[in-house]
């Protein structure tokens, strides 16, 4: 009888043992994942300051590369004596010139519309306000324009 509670004393302490190293396995493999883990989220973080969080900021981007001259060029190439420009806003994300403008008369106003319509580089112009400045004595046509470019083909 004492040599089989020896032989189950032994029996248990083999059994502590087996189940103490599979506690200290299961440990570090859980170390194990939860580095990989940190290091795959640090991964994504890293990506997700490379590449842009939605299309709206890599439009804006894209815009950023683009070039304002071509639509002031336009601008340029239709400017008459008639015409001042009191303020020209570029977007160059959409290709769009919103213009407000003072001009001699209301005609003056028109003919640059329909100039920058003829003009091929040219996708839209809208007039989006018109008025007459009463408080000068010259009465001029003060006007807000929106133009939208097409970028030239390479």
């Amino acid at each position: 009888m004492t040599t089989l509670g020896v032989v189950v004393l032994l029996w248990a302490l083999t059994q502590q043992d087996i189940a103490k190293q599979r506690r200290d396995q299961i440990a570090e493999r859980e170390d194990q994942v939860a580095w990989q883990k940190k290091h795959l989220e640090q991964q994504q973080q890293a990506a997700r300051k490379e590449i842009p969080a939605n299309a709206k900021i890599a439009t804006v981007r894209r815009g950023q590369m683009i070039s304002p001259e071509t639509g002031l060029n336009l601008l340029e190439k239709t400017w008459g004596p008639n015409i001042a420009y009191t303020k020209i806003e570029v977007n160059t994300a959409d290709h769009d010139l919103k213009l407000e403008m003072e001009s001699r008369t209301l005609n003056d106003a028109l003919a640059l519309v329909d100039t920058l319509q003829k003009n091929p580089g040219i996708t839209r112009v809208n007039m989006a306000h018109q008025g007459v400045k009463i408080t000068d004595p010259f009465k001029p046509t003060q006007s807000v324009l929106e133009v939208v470019w097409r970028e030239p083909q390479p």
